[in-house]
């Protein structure tokens, strides 16, 4: 099951999250290493904007397996990280 970021509208996603989420946009290996090695206190959240065309998805990538999901295909995509207390708020995500 993935859980997700609404945002207002069917695009700029990305925009959204940093604009009002605190997020900022990273490289992939950037995304990994912030799941791969969290720094206790700065622990921070991925969210993965994926290209559909007509609209946006940014789903939350909780772990390193959910991460490699929504980054398999060849579908542009912008990755954003952020506080991962905000990231799991905004994506209703509860563990």
């Amino acid at each position: 099951m993935g859980y997700y970021f609404g945002g207002s509208g069917p695009k700029d996603k990305a925009i959204q999250l940093v604009e009002n989420h605190g997020g900022k946009v990273v490289s992939m290996s950037v995304a990994l290493d912030a799941l791969r090695y969290p720094k206790q206190g700065e622990e921070q959240g991925v969210i993965v904007v994926l290209d559909n065309g007509l609209f946006e998805a940014a789903g939350l990538a909780y772990d390193e397996s959910e991460f490699n999901a929504f980054t398999s295909d060849e579908r542009i995509k912008t990755i954003v990280v952020l506080r991962r207390k905000e990231a799991y708020r905004i994506c209703r995500y509860t563990k």
